[in-house]
């Protein structure tokens, strides 16, 4: 058992012997025959291992995520005794369902993986006499775990950034919703681009609040476990908080005037972010006590009658407006329109009964409640109304010369309306009878 070296005592007789020792066993045999003459000796090895290698040591792998295209696991260090028969190779299976089932056995001190997912490895070593080790690791570990993912994750869903123009003091922008089926989403980063600027570095996280006015434009892409990035997605936030400037207001008057109606403008406003939308107005007919509702427009065609203040304000895209203007009445936004004719007047002064005296009749009592009372003007007729002399502007007349006489007065109000003459017929009031 020493490899000739030494041998076992005095020769035994027999045409067999049975070697069960584990190692290398040298057997020599001889003929004798009947006389004890001997033959020479012939050698003969007997060669017994019933004794497993070692495991092996097995390394490659590791329990991050890797977009790599292939990560190799090795197995190597195993050792066999007897030392002369030794490790003939090793053999390697994998599993790709977490150690569920694994595949055939394959030759080989090393395997490359390259399919995307977790893929387990085990080896294990084998002898010259199929004497075979353990499949080691006998659990997943940093050794032989190979996690691989080349693929990107879904692209986000960006929130909170509308592209429409607010007012308010930020906006708060969010990404989320990607998946990935490998080594599944691990965060996200974000740019931005400020009034058509260049974008910003990526900044890792899932939200950034925008307070900047103007317009900023936010894009954010997800992130896995191995590193695979999504493409960009884009999001606008269009923040204005200043208000446009005030207008400026045109078409009014503050004399009286009987037209049908007058129109009140505003015009010249500007705002340097989102830009003007509209102009409002509303009106007073209090001398600015009470308003009416608001009104959208950059007229306003006043028609009522009486005093009528207009006021304008200008409003931008993000709902920003400026003051009230003007902001007090003024030639500019106010309204004075009378279209209604003043009360008739009140006629005295006259009579059935003749006289050679001379005879004053007069108008007076007349009101207008808007433009006020202007002045009256009389006619009069010397034959019962068929005819009638010119109209003479002035409240009394007086009669010196013989006739009979029947006088009408009207009243002229501010913007020149006109009652009608009064009194309709004749009677005491505006008849004159001079001899």
């Amino acid at each position: 058992t020493n490899g000739g070296a030494t041998w076992s005592a005095t020769p035994a007789a027999g045409a067999s012997v049975t070697v069960s020792a584990e190692g290398e066993t040298l057997v020599r045999f001889r003929a004798v025959d009947g006389v004890g003459r001997t033959s020479g000796w012939v050698q003969g090895t007997a060669r017994v291992d019933r004794t497993a290698p070692s495991t092996p040591a097995v390394s490659g792998g590791s329990l991050s995520w890797q977009n790599v295209a292939s990560v190799t696991v090795t197995g190597s260090g195993s050792s066999d005794v007897p030392a002369s028969d030794g490790v003939n190779h090793y053999e390697y299976r994998t599993s790709t369902n977490a150690g569920t089932t694994w595949s055939a056995p394959a030759t080989g001190a090393s395997v490359v993986i390259s399919a995307e997912g977790s893929t387990l490895v085990q080896l294990r070593a084998v002898d010259g006499a199929g004497n075979a080790s353990a499949w080691v690791p006998s659990v997943a570990g940093a050794g032989n775990t190979v996690m691989l993912d080349r693929g990107a994750p879904t692209n986000p869903t960006v929130s909170g950034a509308t592209g429409a123009w607010s007012n308010a003091a930020s906006a708060v922008v969010t990404a989320s919703g990607s998946t990935d089926g490998g080594s599944a989403v691990s965060g996200y980063e974000y740019q931005t681009s400020f009034n058509g600027g260049a974008f910003s570095q990526s900044t890792p996280g899932s939200s950034v609040t925008v307070s900047a006015e103007g317009t900023t434009v936010v894009q954010f892409r997800s992130i896995d476990g191995a590193g695979n990035r999504s493409g960009w997605v884009q999001g606008t936030v269009k923040l204005d908080r200043t208000v446009p400037t005030s207008p400026a207001v045109a078409g009014g008057s503050t004399s009286w005037s009987a037209a049908a109606s007058r129109t009140i403008s505003a015009s010249g406003a500007t705002d340097a972010l989102s830009g003007l939308a509209r102009y409002e107005y509303r009106t007073s007919t209090t001398n600015g006590a009470t308003w009416n509702a608001t009104v959208a427009g950059a007229s306003a065609v006043i028609t009522a009658e009486g005093t009528t203040i207009v006021q304008f304000r200008s409003v931008d895209n993000a709902g920003n407006t400026s003051a009230w203007l003007p902001t007090t009445a003024g030639s500019s936004n106010t309204v004075k329109l009378d279209r209604t004719a003043p009360s008739l007047p009140t006629v005295t002064g006259g009579s059935l009964t003749c006289t050679n005296s001379r005879i004053t009749i007069r108008a007076s009592g007349s009101t207008d409640a808007l433009s006020g009372l202007s002045t009256y003007e009389y006619r009069y007729s010397t034959n019962a109304g068929s005819t009638w002399s010119a109209t003479v502007t002035s409240s009394s007349i007086t009669i010196r010369t013989a006739g009979t006489y029947i006088v009408q007065f009207r009243a002229v109000d501010r913007v020149n309306n006109i009652s009608a003459w009064a009194p309709a017929t004749a009677g005491a009031a505006n008849t004159a009878c001079h001899t």
